[in-house]
């Protein structure tokens, strides 16, 4: 894609596809692989009874053999985009950065 799209699932889930990545159409999943090799996302729709629940229940799962079943969830923490990842006994958070602070980086 020559510039960031937006695009849906057969189920309706939309979603935005970055610039310089591939999407292919893989029912009931849109497979998403960046300009890097060996790389892959499945955007994939869920069943719930409104967006509000849907939303709950998004999460990413890495499909790379070294990180296979690793599985990041999607939520809100202090006001910000944020992802989640368990083990046995932790819970990790990786939060949203915006703003000039994000572009320093």
């Amino acid at each position: 894609m020559a510039a960031d799209t937006p695009r849906s699932t057969p189920a309706g889930v939309t979603f935005t596809a970055p610039a310089g990545w591939s999407v292919l159409p893989q029912d009931p999943a849109v497979i998403l692989e960046p300009p890097e090799a060996d790389s892959h996302i499945a955007v994939v729709g869920v069943q719930a009874k409104d967006s509000d629940a849907a939303a709950a229940t998004i999460s990413f799962i890495t499909i790379d053999p070294t990180l296979a079943s690793f599985e990041f969830v999607m939520a809100q923490r202090e006001g910000k985009r944020a992802l989640i990842t368990r083990d046995g006994q932790h819970e990790y958070f990786f939060d949203e950065v915006q703003g000039e602070a994000a572009a320093a980086r």
